[in-house]
């Protein structure tokens, strides 16, 4: 695969360059790249697209505000389940 920079006007080229360590917050398929004069330029590869910044990270879904005196909870297989420590109501559904 060819990665190269974008050009330094439109927000859109191919995706080549020397791939760098990556910041934790770039959206799932983009990844740092360097180009030939040490710039870093992001490219995501399924789609070709790059930029000279950093793709907008995707927000992690915000947890659920539950009524008062219930929790979330894990159970062993991962899976989260709600209680309510005064009721001893439990629930898959927040």
């Amino acid at each position: 695969l060819d990665l190269s920079p974008p050009s330094l006007s439109p927000r859109r080229g191919r995706v080549g360059g020397r791939e760098m360590a990556a910041p934790a917050q770039l959206p799932e398929g983009w990844a740092a790249h360097q180009d030939a004069e040490g710039r870093v330029f992001y490219a995501n590869a399924s789609t070709g697209e790059t930029s000279w910044e950093p793709p907008a990270a995707v927000a992690p879904p915000a947890a659920p505000v539950l009524p008062e005196g219930w929790a979330a909870h894990q159970d062993a297989e991962g899976r989260v389940f709600y209680a309510n420590a005064s009721t001893g109501e439990t629930s898959w559904e927040p």
